[in-house]
């Protein structure tokens, strides 16, 4: 069997995390399996791919038509039996070439569930859905958000290779690293732009170190308003609230926080909510899009509207002040990623999708 990946490029992001994970497990469970992986950008966050079997395709600089040319010159070299698309703009084009090429084809390209934005996306969509044999979302509200054909499509929800946690930092170095004095710490790793309620995460730190100084705020992830929530800092808060920006070192600062957060007006299914349970931590969160699939409320947190600072103070504070909840919120959250989201479920799921379509005559 010969797959080929496709993607822009390889930045730190969820689906481009998935596709890596998922590239790492074939290449090491499926050694027969030829894996192709094409990139219009050389631009690899994910460095570790680079140290298995995958054949890497990196294009040159191109405009939308020279790029058309491009993939249509690696299929005829490549003759995969499976393409899987894992952007719009790809599944697009590989859409079109299905007018051309016999190749079983999967668009993984729902990874939030934002919905279609106006009539070029919806078109993009329409032919996406027409051509592709499956829709892989890894969330179920992504796939309702976005009205994927219930017939076509399916969800594989996210895996982990939980030997990455071997790196981990101790508590108490990061929290010497950060120069952190105060006993609890509350984390919230996500991507800083409009998509995600950081107004909220502000909003709720203020509310409560107007009563308390025991507790650190603090933020990872880069984005377009980073600088904008930095300046928004009193220099006295800036010892109870930090806007990191980029980390490599997330996992470490999951393992030594209290509370995971996670506020936001739409998600898809979040690594980000995943890792706290692993790491046995309660959340809170936003309930949007696919975090209610993962976060049920009382259980391994609390969901909470959008927009709602008074609440999520509300809830942190009592949090704090319950360790036996926090205890028991993040053994259940750790029970059920177990059960649901490991690395070997992931792939024999995807494992079963290509042999079933390999079997079948596609839908073209």
């Amino acid at each position: 069997m010969t797959l080929l990946f496709v993607i822009e490029q390889l930045r730190a992001g969820g689906k481009e995390r998935r596709l890596v994970q998922l590239a790492k497990s074939l290449t090491v469970q499926y050694p027969e399996i030829e894996l192709h992986l094409v990139l219009n950008r050389d631009a690899i966050m994910y460095r570790d791919i680079e140290q298995t079997n995958v054949m890497i395709h990196i294009l040159p600089p191109a405009n939308n038509i020279k790029l058309y040319f491009f993939y249509r010159k690696l299929l005829q070299e490549i003759h995969p039996d499976i393409v899987q698309c894992w952007s719009v703009k790809s599944a697009f084009y590989f859409s079109v070439f299905r007018l051309f090429f016999k190749y079983k084809f999967i668009s993984s390209h729902i990874a939030d569930s934002f919905g279609m934005q106006g009539l070029g996306e919806k078109f993009y969509h329409k032919l996406i859905y027409w051509k592709a044999d499956r829709i892989v979302g890894n969330s179920q509200a992504g796939l309702i958000a976005y009205k994927a054909p219930d017939f076509k499509s399916c969800v594989i929800y996210n895996g982990f290779d939980f030997s990455r946690f071997r790196q981990i930092e101790k508590p108490k170095v990061v929290r010497q690293s950060l120069n952190i004095q105060t006993p609890y710490l509350v984390f919230m790793a996500a991507t800083v732009y409009k998509h995600k309620d950081y107004k909220s995460f502000l909003e709720a730190a203020r509310i409560i170190l107007s009563e308390r100084k025991d507790i650190t705020f603090v933020s990872a992830g880069k984005g377009t308003l980073l600088e904008y929530y930095r300046n928004q800092l009193q220099e006295e808060e800036k010892i109870y609230i930090r806007f990191l920006g980029h980390r490599e070192d997330v996992d470490s600062l999951i393992y030594a926080c209290d509370i995971g957060l996670l506020c936001s007006f739409s998600e898809g299914l979040s690594n980000s909510i995943l890792e706290y349970m692993i790491h046995k931590k309660p959340v809170i969160a936003t309930g949007v899009g696919g975090t209610a699939e993962i976060v049920k409320d009382g259980k391994n947190g609390y969901l909470l509207p959008a927009s709602a600072p008074e609440l999520l103070a509300q809830k942190i504070t009592s949090l704090i002040d319950d360790p036996d909840a926090r205890k028991q919120m993040g053994e259940w959250g750790y029970s059920f990623v177990m059960a649901k989201f490991t690395s070997e479920q992931s792939l024999k799921s995807y494992i079963k999708e290509y042999e079933n379509l390999i079997g079948h005559e596609s839908n073209s």
